[in-house]
């Protein structure tokens, strides 16, 4: 296979969300699929490509998975802090052990993982296991909080607020700068011959407009690598 012939850095806004680009391919029709973190922008590329090639059919599958405000985030996992200051019940939403994201998080939040264990041990706590499911809770649920990805948020168009991290703001500019730490890099995957058409989404997503899409999307494009 050829294991990344262009790396995505996403920019996290709690944690990240990693996991590899699986590509299949036949003739003019491509299917992509992958870590939910950027299913999102995978759509907006290959809405891009469609356009110019009215032959091509892209279909970005459902996500696979992946194997002041912050401080009071370990708090509030471990069960210390039960409501928000306006009286909203604080409410901690849970990925899995092996959700890439959680372990980043824990990596740079004093305290959090200790508390995450805490909160798996409480009843009524839920746990979702895709980046979309998350996403859905943190928006349909009051008070709720948790990790997602930059990329999610404005690819997907969600209506969620990222927290700060000391300070510092999630975005494209923050991921070149090197003042956000928190991000992960993803990959595509394609098989050992590659169909015409999936060749050209990677060129695409390597592209001036591919990559103004990445951007725009919480991406930071790094140098291309084959392998």
């Amino acid at each position: 296979m050829n294991k990344a012939c262009c790396r995505l850095a996403v920019l996290l806004l709690l944690a990240a969300m990693g996991a590899s680009l699986v590509s299949s391919a036949y003739a003019q029709s491509l299917k992509i699929g992958g870590t939910g973190a950027a299913l999102g922008t995978m759509r907006l590329l290959g809405d891009a490509i469609m356009r110019s090639r009215q032959t091509a059919t892209i279909e970005v599958l459902p996500s696979l998975g992946s194997g002041g405000g912050i401080k009071a985030l370990a708090a509030l996992f471990g069960g210390e802090v039960n409501v928000w200051r306006n009286g909203t019940p604080a409410r901690a939403i849970l990925r899995p052990h092996t959700e890439s994201d959680t372990k980043l998080a824990a990596e740079h939040i004093p305290g959090l993982h200790e508390a995450i264990e805490t909160a798996r041990t409480r009843s009524g706590v839920p746990m979702y296991f895709t980046d979309q499911e998350a996403a859905n809770a943190l928006e349909r649920i009051p008070g709720s909080v948790g990790t997602s990805s930059l990329s999610v948020i404005l690819s997907e168009k969600r209506f969620l607020k990222a927290l700060t991290l000391d300070g510092r703001i999630a975005s494209s500019q923050s991921i070149a700068d090197g003042s956000y730490p928190m991000l992960k890099t993803l990959y595509f995957v394609l098989p050992a011959e590659p169909s015409q058409l999936a060749k050209d989404f990677l060129d695409f997503t390597c592209s001036s407009e591919g990559q103004a899409i990445l951007e725009k999307t919480g991406h930071q494009a790094l140098p291309g690598v084959t392998g």
